[in-house]
């Protein structure tokens, strides 16, 4: 494999024999503006935590260039590895979106974002589309946008309005798909997920089938937050789910903190014929009975990492470790959110 050796001034095979890493094993990412990462090569690029000289020469490169702090990088999402860190962001609560117009959230610690919450309703030609419903979704997602360009914003979507849509899909050749991919582009978004917890369950299977090539034909993504997942997929979404997901799924975020945890989670859904790639673990960052421990997330992240999983997800990120415990986004602290980040980047 031929490797650059140099990215602005910046030698890299230098810096990985200053750390007795051959050159032979490194796999270098380059971006506009600062120097990505380095990855200890297999199959496929390792995350950043396995990779030895990725804060040295990210450092490097960045000192090179005069650049900012990394947390401060505006180029942070074009220098991102394939380990992707989501999370949520509420669109119900003024408080999140003050402290995201306050600049006071920290925005690259996810590449991608879930605005919580979306449901599908009826248009008045009978076919089923995206509606926000939180107050604020449109506030939140510019804030997010401006603040972060390059990340990604998806809608949301709980149960209501999925079996119903399904059912109109398949009376009238798809024509809530197309619906909804029209509202999806015409907004700003570039996908869905989907926190079906209820009625809405043993029709997800179906609907992301009817999604898939539409979605994938606009570069749109779909992504499925499974409740319980320690339950398999085939017990939660039905028997053509691991064929549904695996052909028009693009992540699958296990809600680890209502189950057992991600190290035994995944090994329920990998067993059943879910791609590891698919699949993110979860942690729940904000106050509740179920907030995962610090020393969780850095386990089941570094789980996460050995595995070749997809990445992580936490819920959520406007009221993370949040200093009072009765105010949603009242203090956020984001302590769950950076122990993510710095575990994956390697801090």
């Amino acid at each position: 494999m031929a490797f650059a050796r140099s990215v602005v001034g910046v030698d890299f095979c230098a810096e990985s024999r200053k750390l007795g890493i051959g050159t032979d094993e490194l796999l270098i990412v380059a971006s506009p503006g600062c120097a990505v990462k380095l990855c200890a090569v297999g199959s496929a690029p390792r995350s950043p935590k396995t990779c030895a000289t990725h804060h040295v020469t990210q450092k490097a490169c960045c000192a090179a260039k005069a650049q900012p702090p990394r947390r401060d990088t505006s180029n942070f999402w074009l220098a991102a590895p394939p380990f992707e860190i989501a999370t949520w962001y509420d669109a119900w609560n003024q408080l999140g979106l003050a402290n995201l117009t306050n600049k006071l959230v920290p925005l690259n610690y996810a590449t991608r974002y879930n605005l919580a919450f979306g449901q599908l309703v009826a248009t008045a030609a009978g076919a089923y589309t995206v509606d926000m419903t939180g107050a604020y979704a449109a506030s939140v997602k510019q804030q997010i946008l401006s603040q972060a360009p390059g990340v990604t914003i998806y809608a949301g979507l709980g149960d209501t309005g999925i079996p119903q849509a399904v059912l109109d899909n398949q009376n009238n050749n798809n024509r809530s798909t197309a619906s909804i991919v029209n509202w999806l582009l015409t907004n700003g978004y570039q996908g869905i997920c989907i926190d079906a917890e209820g009625t809405g369950m043993s029709s997800v299977a179906t609907f992301v089938t009817q999604l898939g090539p539409s979605f994938k034909a606009n570069g749109l993504g779909i992504a499925v937050s499974a409740p319980w997942p320690g339950n398999g997929p085939t017990q939660l979404y039905g028997p053509n789910a691991v064929a549904a997901f695996n052909a028009n799924v693009d992540a699958i975020e296990l809600q680890d903190y209502s189950s057992m945890s991600t190290p035994q989670d995944v090994p329920v859904w990998v067993r059943a014929g879910i791609k590891p790639s698919l699949l993110m673990g979860g942690v729940c960052t904000e106050n509740s009975g179920v907030q995962t421990s610090l020393s969780d997330t850095q386990s089941w992240t570094q789980y996460a990492m050995q595995k070749g999983l997809r990445g992580m997800f936490s819920w959520r990120l406007d009221n993370d470790h949040g200093s009072n415990w009765t105010n949603e986004d009242d203090g956020p602290t984001f302590t769950g959110a950076q122990t993510i980040y710095d575990m994956v980047y390697g801090n």
